[in-house]
C-alpha cells in the first residue's frame, strides 16, 4: 500500500474516532438533526475504516508468514508458510483495490430517488416488447434493492409491449443504480 493511501486512510481512521465520540455525547444525541448526521457520518467511514483494519492484519500475517519462512530449515513448512503468503497476498491486494473504490467521492445525487423514461422508439412491434421487457427488469430490480417503482406515465401496446413508458423509483440509493440507464 503507497503512503499517500495509507495517510488518508489513516486520517479517515482518526475522523472515526471523532464521529464516535460525537455519538456518546449527550448535547449530539439531544439534537436530532446533529445526530442523524453523525450517523450517516459514521456508516460512511465504517465500512472504510473496518477494511483499513482487515488490510493491516493482512500484511501483519504476511510479515509474520515471511519471518517464518527466513528461519524455518523444513521444505514442507517453508512450502505452508509461502502458500499462506501468496494467500494473504491476493486477499490484500483485492481488499487494497476495494478501499481505492471507496475513496472515490461520492456523487451527492446518489441517495436521492429517480424517475426513469422508456420508449420503444424504431422498430415497431418488436421494440415495443423489448422496451416492456426492459421495464419488467428494472422493476424487479428494484423490488430485489426494496426500492419502490411508481409507474407515471405507461403506454402499452395491444401485443403486450410499451410504446412509452415514466417510472419512478423511490428509496435509498435509487439514482446511484439508476443515472447511467
Amino acid at each position: 500500500m503507497d503512503d499517500g493511501l495509507r495517510r488518508r486512510l489513516v486520517e479517515l481512521e482518526t475522523k472515526y474516532d471523532v464521529v464516535l465520540a460525537e455519538l456518546a455525547d449527550p448535547d449530539v444525541i439531544a439534537d436530532s438533526a446533529k445526530y442523524q448526521e453523525t450517523m450517516m457520518r459514521h456508516g460512511e467511514l465504517k465500512a472504510i475504516v473496518d477494511a483499513f483494519k482487515q488490510s493491516v492484519v493482512l500484511e501483519q500475517e504476511v510479515a509474520e508468514a515471511e519471518e517464518l519462512v527466513a528461519a524455518e530449515d523444513d521444505a514442507e513448512m517453508k512450502d505452508y508458510f509461502t502458500s499462506i503468503i501468496t494467500d494473504r497476498t491476493a486477499e490484500f491486494e483485492a481488499l487494497e483495490t476495494r478501499l481505492r473504490a471507496m475513496l472515490v467521492p461520492k456523487d451527492p445525487n446518489d441517495m436521492k430517488d429517480v424517475i426513469v423514461e422508456l420508449r420503444s422508439a424504431a422498430g415497431g412491434d418488436e421494440a415495443g416488447l423489448w422496451a416492456g421487457d426492459l421495464y419488467r427488469m428494472f422493476e424487479r430490480y428494484a423490488e430485489r434493492h426494496r426500492w419502490e417503482v411508481d409507474p407515471i406515465a405507461m403506454s402499452w401496446t395491444d401485443g403486450g409491449g410499451l410504446s412509452f413508458g415514466q417510472f419512478a423509483v423511490k428509496g435509498k440509493g435509487a439514482y446511484s443504480q439508476f443515472k447511467w440507464e
